[in-house]
């Protein structure tokens, strides 16, 4: 079991504060100490910066208020000793995603005008397409050095941990392969992006009749009233819906992250059509919503960014072609992508239940495979944090994705 040192430079009552007066999380690694900044002169600490929120107000970016970059907020003989060589600057940002152009020149500005070696900085971030996006802004502006960068996705490992912690004496197999379901699909929907107005105003009256789904439309963010400016179409459709459906919870603001999950639900219908948290804007993170349906035996649709499936199969998962005809995954263009996807959800409504029924239960050694996997992830979690706190000490990398190289050292057979 590996051990990380962290160093905060300020104390209350015993408790470390967040450095740069940033909220943390404590980068979800258990196996660590917390060290006092009196301590810096001892080596192979880690100096831990997480960003709360939105990257643009840490970063100073398009700021509305007298945010500074939080590089600016960190002591000098922090910075001195970094640069000796005795810590490194951790800047993790991994329950999130926003990783575009933007943020990846606000971190290396910030790096570089505060005098800190890239060598000694290590991003720790969440984005299945991170490596393409780093390699086309470092192309742009003809960047050869950069802090290093981890690619970790906070939610897989947090979810598996959670889903086995949870499950391990329940089997949701034999649940999930005798059950005969009363729905078609399950659909649920918090905070009413562009992407879901445009989704429920275009199918909810075809699939409500099979469907488990939930929104609520008092909960639609500032963007839809442009959205409806620009297609009015759309406006007259989703004034017609119901101003609140519900699936299980009444308090459809308050419910969110993955510990969350009603089983029942799942249990009564037999595919996912998951509105991941972006679809039109690009952040490509993936969120605890995917991680539930893959654990749960369902197939799903995502209504996402592109190029999502693809991540799941690189990292070990099997997809649903079997069912579903998965080239929406390859559109970038995002109303294109969208038509897709409605698409493939208006051709699955077409089959019978029965016909669903039979399809699924026929292929349903590959829903066992994603199921086992999640398992085989929660039930061995030391593994990826040892390998996490491993990388975090090395220096020979410039870019690693966790999942991707832990991909061959997790068994997928049931746990």
């Amino acid at each position: 079991m590996m051990q990380l040192k962290l160093l905060y430079d300020k104390w209350i009552k015993g408790n470390p504060i967040a450095n740069c007066n940033l909220w943390t999380t404590n980068i979800g690694i258990k196996n660590k100490t917390l060290s006092k900044i009196s301590d810096i002169n001892s080596t192979e600490w880690v100096y831990p910066i997480e960003p709360w929120g939105h990257l643009m107000y840490s970063l100073n970016i398009e700021a509305i208020d007298d945010y500074a970059n939080f590089f600016e907020a960190i002591p000098i003989k922090v910075i001195q000793q970094i640069n000796n060589d005795n810590g490194k600057l951790l800047i993790n940002y991994s329950h999130e995603g926003w990783v575009s152009e933007w943020s990846l020149k606000g971190f290396y500005l910030g790096a570089k005008n505060t005098g800190i070696k890239f060598k000694n900085i290590i991003l720790v971030l969440n984005d299945y397409n991170l490596e393409d996006k780093l390699n086309k802004f470092k192309e742009k502006y003809n960047i050869e050095d950069y802090p290093n960068v981890i690619n970790y996705s906070f939610y897989l490992t947090a979810s598996s941990n959670h889903f086995y912690q949870n499950y391990k004496n329940t089997n949701l197999y034999i649940k999930h392969i005798n059950a005969i379901k009363p729905y078609k699909f399950i659909c649920l929907n918090r905070r009413l992006d562009l992407h879901r107005v445009v989704l429920m105003s275009e199918i909810l009256n075809e699939i409500k009749d099979e469907s488990l789904i939930s929104f609520d439309k008092t909960l639609i963010t500032n963007e839809v009233p442009n959205l409806f400016i620009q297609r009015p179409d759309i406006q007259i459709k989703f004034n017609n819906l119901p101003n609140k459906v519900i699936a299980d919870r009444e308090d459809i603001e308050n419910t969110n992250g993955y510990q969350h999950e009603n089983e029942d639900l799942f249990l009564q219908s037999y595919v996912s059509i998951v509105t991941e948290t972006s679809f039109y804007i690009d952040n490509d993170f993936i969120s605890e919503k995917i991680w539930k349906p893959l654990y749960q035996f369902h197939p799903f649709i995502v209504v996402g960014r592109p190029h999502l499936l693809k991540y799941l199969r690189e990292i070990g998962f099997k997809t649903f072609d079997w069912l579903i005809d998965e080239t929406y995954d390859t559109i970038e263009n995002n109303d294109l992508r969208m038509e897709a996807i409605i698409k493939q959800i208006k051709k699955l409504n077409d089959i019978s239940i029965y016909e669903l029924d039979n399809i699924i239960k026929t292929n349903f050694n590959i829903l066992k495979h994603n199921h086992d996997l999640l398992n085989a992830f929660g039930k061995q979690i030391q593994i990826t944090e040892d390998y996490f706190i491993k990388n975090i000490k090395n220096n020979n990398y410039s870019y690693i994705d966790i999942y991707k190289e832990l991909k061959l050292q997790l068994p997928t057979k049931t746990i």
